[in-house]
C-alpha cells in the first residue's frame, strides 16, 4: 500500500433519487467535482422503496469508511443518523429533499455543490441528541394531529412541482372541518389530558423554513427534548396561532404549551391519529417516545461559515477588539472543547437545591480574592487549548462537585491568560454553552436556567437587576440578520471610528465642517483611548474574582474588562461633542450611540451597567478633553 493510498479517505453515499425536485445526476456531478481533488474516494447506494437502508450503512461502517452522506431530504437523513447511532463515524448532509429542515437548522448550505463542497473541505462536527420510538431513531421532530395529516395528504407529485409549498396547501385543506381530539400524554411520569389539533415532540426548532421555529429555545444538542402542545378550537384561533408563529410570539401565547421531556414521554389520542416522524408517516398513536442524548455526530460548518455576512463582521470585530486576525482553528477548538466541559458540568445540576449548592461553593471559593490575584497564582496557560484542557480535566470530578469544578476553572483560566485572543476563546466556549444566538444555541437550558436563578437569588437589589435586564436581552431571538446587524454597528463604533469617518467625509465635502472636525477628533480620540486603556486597567485589578464565576454562570463575555464599556464611551462621547455643533441632530446622534450601547449587552460583552457607566464616562471625559483642547488653543494663540 503506498503513502497516497493510506491518504485517501472514503465516503459512503445514501442517495435518494426521487427526493425533493434534484436528480441523482446533479449529485454526482457535485459529488465527483468536490471530492476527489479533497483526497476523498466515494460509493454512491441509491435507494429503492424496500431497501434496508440502515443495514446497507452499518455494511459500509463495518468496511471502514470515514463519512455516511445522506443525499436526500429529512426523511433519508434520518434513517441514516439511526443506523449511525453508536457510532463515531459521522454524518453528512447533502440536502435535496422539499424541505431540508435540519440542514437548514444546522446552518448547512442550501445548495448541492455548495454542500459537497463543505463535506470535502474544511468543516467541524456537532454532536445531536435523537429520539427513540420503538427500534428507530429520529433526528428532527415527531408529531401527531395537523402536521402528520398534512404529510400524509400530500403527494410525490405535488412535492416535487411546490417544493414545502405542497405541504402549506394541503395544511389549508385539512385545517376546515378538523376536529381537536383529545389527547393523553405522560411527560415524565407527570400526565396531561389536553385537548389539541398539534402535539409535536421537537428535538429542532426550524419549521420547514427559517425564520419560522417551533421555539427558539428548541435545539438539537441541548440534551433533552421539548414537547409543544397546540390548542386550536375555533377557526378564529387558526389565525391568532399563524400570526404568532410568523411574528415570533408563540412561546408566550395562550394556545400552545411547552413541556421539557428529560426521559421520555408517552402520546395516546381519543381515536388513532397517524405519526409522523422527520417527514415521513410511521404509524399510529399511541406511541412512546425516548431521549437519547449526543447520539449521532453531523458535519456542519464553522460558525463564521454558516453566514458569510455574519463571519466577516465577527472577524472584523475581533481583529480590533483584540489587535489581532481572529480566532485560529485551534482557537475555535478550544472553544468547543470548553462548551463541552461546560455543558457536562451544568448537566450535573438537577433541582435548584443542587444550583443552590454550587452557587455557595463558588462565592465561598471567590471570597476576599481579586482577578490580579488570581491571574497571579494560577500558573498561564501556554494558549487556549492547554486551558482548555485544564477545564475539560475538571470537569472529571464527581458528579456533586462538577459544576463547582468547571466553572471556577473556566474563571480562572481566562484571568490568566496571556493574551486577549486566549480569553476571546475561551469567553466563546462559555457563551456557547449559556447563551443563545444564530451562530451558538445554548444548552443545556434547564439546568442553567436554575443555576441563574440561585445566583440571582444571591444578589443586591441594583447588581440583581442589572443582571436580570442582561439575560433578558440575552433571551431575545437572535435571527442572523439581527446578530450581522449589531456586529457591524458595534465593529464601526469602536473607539467612535463610526464618528471620525462621517467627519472626515462632512469636511471633504464641506470646509466649514473641518474647524467641527479639528475640535470634535482629538477629543474622541482621547475618550476612547482613556477608557479603553487605564481606566480599564484599574477596575480590573480591583475587580472581584467572583465577577469573573457569575460572568460564566450568566453567559455575559468574561474575557472582557467589563467596567466601563468603551464602545457606549466613545459613541455616547462622540454624540455629545456632535450634538454641540449640531443640536438638531441630537436625537439622531444619541438614537445611534444607545444602539451601540444595546448591541454590547445584545452581544453578551457588557451588563447593562456597563453601557450606562460607560456613556456617563464618555460624555464627561469628552467634555473634559474639549475643554482642555480650547485652552490649548488659546495658549498657542498668545
Amino acid at each position: 500500500m503506498t503513502e497516497q493510498d493510506v491518504a485517501v479517505r472514503r465516503a459512503f453515499v445514501v442517495l435518494n433519487p426521487v427526493a425533493g425536485r434534484t436528480t441523482p445526476d446533479a449529485v454526482t456531478a457535485a459529488l465527483e467535482q468536490a471530492f476527489p481533488a479533497q483526497g476523498w474516494a466515494y460509493q454512491i447506494y441509491q435507494t429503492q422503496p424496500e431497501d434496508d437502508v440502515r443495514s446497507q450503512v452499518r455494511r459500509a461502517l463495518d468496511e471502514g469508511c470515514d463519512i455516511v452522506v445522506a443525499a436526500g431530504g429529512d426523511g433519508t437523513v434520518s434513517m441514516v443518523a439511526d443506523a449511525l447511532v453508536g457510532s463515531d463515524v459521522p454524518l453528512g448532509i447533502i440536502p435535496a429533499g422539499s424541505a431540508n429542515v435540519l440542514a437548514l437548522e444546522l446552518g448547512i448550505p442550501g445548495t448541492i455543490p455548495e454542500a459537497a463542497a463543505l463535506l470535502a473541505g474544511d468543516h467541524t462536527q456537532r454532536q445531536l441528541d435523537m429520539m427513540k420510538l420503538g427500534e428507530q431513531h429520529f433526528i428532527l421532530q415527531i408529531g401527531v394531529g395537523l402536521d402528520a395529516l398534512m404529510i400524509k395528504d400530500t403527494d410525490r407529485e405535488a412535492k416535487r412541482a411546490l417544493g414545502r409549498w405542497a405541504y402549506m396547501r394541503t395544511l389549508a385543506r385539512n385545517v376546515f372541518g378538523f376536529e381537536s381530539p383529545r389527547f393523553t400524554i405522560v411527560v415524565d411520569g407527570k400526565r396531561l389530558r389536553p385537548r389539541a389539533a398539534q402535539v409535536l415532540v421537537a428535538n429542532a426548532g426550524t419549521l420547514g423554513a427559517k425564520p419560522l421555529t417551533w421555539g427558539e429555545h428548541i435545539q438539537p444538542h441541548d440534551g433533552h427534548l421539548d414537547l409543544c402542545v397546540v390548542k386550536v378550537r375555533t377557526l378564529v384561533d387558526y389565525p391568532r396561532v399563524i400570526y404568532q408563529f410568523l411574528s415570533g410570539r408563540h412561546p408566550n401565547s395562550t394556545n400552545i404549551a411547552y413541556q421539557k421531556i428529560f426521559r421520555s414521554a408517552t402520546i395516546a389520542s381519543d381515536r388513532p391519529l397517524p405519526v409522523q416522524a422527520d417527514g415521513e408517516i410511521i404509524g399510529t398513536t399511541p406511541i412512546t417516545v425516548s431521549v437519547v442524548p449526543k447520539a449521532v455526530r453531523v458535519v456542519v460548518p464553522h460558525a463564521a461559515q454558516a453566514s458569510p455576512i455574519i463571519g466577516m463582521m465577527r472577524r472584523a470585530g475581533q481583529a480590533q477588539q483584540q489587535g489581532e486576525d481572529g480566532m485560529t482553528q485551534q482557537d475555535e477548538q478550544a472553544a468547543q472543547q470548553t462548551q463541552h466541559s461546560i455543558e457536562q458540568a451544568l448537566r450535573s445540576i438537577r433541582t435548584p437545591e443542587q444550583a443552590d449548592k454550587v452557587i455557595d461553593d463558588l462565592e465561598q471559593m471567590s471570597k476576599g480574592v481579586s482577578e490580579h490575584t488570581v491571574a497571579q497564582q494560577v500558573p498561564t496557560p501556554e494558549s487556549a487549548k492547554a486551558a482548555a484542557e485544564q477545564v475539560e480535566q475538571a470537569a472529571k470530578a464527581p458528579a456533586e462537585q462538577r459544576p463547582q469544578a468547571v466553572i471556577g476553572e473556566v474563571a480562572a483560566q481566562i484571568a490568566a491568560a496571556p493574551s486577549p485572543q486566549d480569553q476571546e476563546a475561551l469567553s466563546k466556549g462559555v457563551q456557547q454553552a449559556t447563551q443563545p444566538s444564530a451562530d451558538h444555541p445554548a444548552a443545556p437550558a434547564h439546568e442553567r436556567q436554575l443555576l441563574q436563578d440561585a445566583l440571582l437569588r444571591r444578589l443586591g437589589p441594583l447588581r440583581k437587576l442589572d443582571t436580570a435586564v442582561f439575560l433578558a436581552i440575552n433571551s431575545l431571538p437572535h435571527p442572523p440578520l439581527a446578530d450581522a446587524f449589531f456586529i457591524g454597528l458595534t465593529t464601526a463604533f469602536n473607539r467612535g471610528d463610526a464618528w471620525a469617518a462621517g467627519l472626515i467625509a462632512a469636511s471633504l465635502r464641506d470646509s466649514r465642517q473641518r474647524e467641527v472636525l479639528r475640535e470634535v477628533l482629538p477629543a474622541l480620540w482621547l475618550t476612547a483611548a482613556t477608557v479603553e486603556g487605564p481606566i480599564k486597567q484599574v477596575f480590573r485589578r480591583q475587580r472581584p474574582f467572583i465577577s469573573v464565576v457569575r460572568a460564566v454562570v450568566v453567559g455575559r463575555k468574561p474575557g472582557n474588562y467589563s467596567f466601563p464599556s468603551g464602545h457606549s464611551a466613545a459613541a455616547f462621547g462622540g454624540a455629545y461633542l456632535l450634538a454641540r455643533h449640531h443640536p438638531r441632530l441630537a436625537p439622531l446622534l444619541f438614537g445611534l450611540a444607545g444602539l451601540v450601547g444595546f448591541s454590547r449587552v445584545y452581544l453578551g460583552a457588557h451588563y447593562p451597567g456597563d453601557v450606562v457607566s460607560g456613556a456617563g464616562v464618555g460624555m464627561a471625559l469628552a467634555e473634559l478633553f474639549r475643554l482642555v483642547g480650547k485652552g490649548v488653543k488659546r495658549q498657542i494663540r498668545r
